[in-house]
């Protein structure tokens, strides 16, 4: 489920009038006879500047400068804004020369990976949300116990037992699994994987397990795996999009400088 915060007035204000600004430049540019893409790169590279600020903003979260919260939303916001500047200036079409084709694939997975992140982050819940710095070296160590309270309590089961095979077999296999990049099971299931419980149910009948029992206890590990399974495969989620957003942003400024270098020279040479 997206979980969406309604936008402050003054970020909605805000869209609204530099949106009226930009298109009465354009409108402007266009009576003099101007070049529209002219204008609407430098709105373009105003707001990509802009953008970059969020990322700045977050490495100095000791300075005075409003709530983190704020300067997300208006970060969104000149994102929206910028995707809008971005279509104006390639005129809603894909450019021909090779270099222009590469600016506009770099700032297209820039503006989607930026969407994606925010919608994977409206998308957690708010609680898996504020554990994510617990992630992922707690985890491990949580596991880790898991794994050696597990090996400790199937000592006390008999030996060749059922389901000491099926713990030896399908279950202890599974604690030591890493988590996968999809998920696997559902909420009904404890985020069991479905070919675990299969395996799992041909030896032993889940519903019939003794909580106070080896089996119950070891169950109980197995479950709570699953769910550090999920934490932890929703924080490589997390860090996934920014391993795509920050070096994509860190390309694009260089892609953007000579663009603009070019430009000007090219225009200061048919000055001549």
């Amino acid at each position: 489920m997206l979980h969406l915060r309604t936008p402050k007035l003054s970020v909605i204000g805000f869209v609204a009038a530099t949106t009226a600004i930009f298109n009465y430049c354009l409108h402007l540019t266009d009576r003099s006879l101007g070049d529209l893409a002219m204008t609407s790169g430098w709105f373009l590279l105003g707001s990509f500047l802009l953008l970059c600020l969020y990322g700045i903003r977050k490495k100095l979260p000791f300075l005075p400068l409003g709530k983190t919260s704020t300067w997300l939303m208006f970060h969104l916001a000149i994102g929206f804004l910028s995707a809008y500047f971005f279509l104006e200036h390639t005129d809603y079409r894909l450019p021909t020369g090779a270099f222009e084709i590469l600016l506009w694939i770099g700032f297209t997975v820039l503006i989607v990976s930026g969407i994606s992140g925010w919608i994977l982050m409206r998308t957690i819940p708010h609680p898996l949300r504020e554990s994510m710095h617990l992630l992922p070296d707690r985890i491990q160590t949580e596991v880790a116990t898991l794994i050696d309270s597990a090996d400790a309590q199937i000592i006390h089961s008999p030996s060749n037992s059922e389901y000491q095979k099926a713990y030896l077999s399908i279950l202890r296999p599974f604690l030591f699994s890493r988590p996968g990049f999809f998920p696997r099971g559902s909420k009904q299931g404890h985020f069991l994987p479905a070919d675990l419980i299969h395996r799992y149910s041909r030896h032993i009948n889940i519903s019939q397990i003794e909580p106070n029992s080896v089996n119950g206890k070891i169950h109980q590990m197995v479950l709570r795996k699953s769910e550090l399974d999920r934490q932890l495969r929703l924080h490589l989620w997390m860090r996934g999009w920014l391993l795509i957003h920050l070096p994509i942003t860190g390309v694009m400024v260089i892609l953007i400088s000579l663009h603009v270098l070019v430009v000007h020279v090219f225009a200061a040479g048919s000055a001549l």
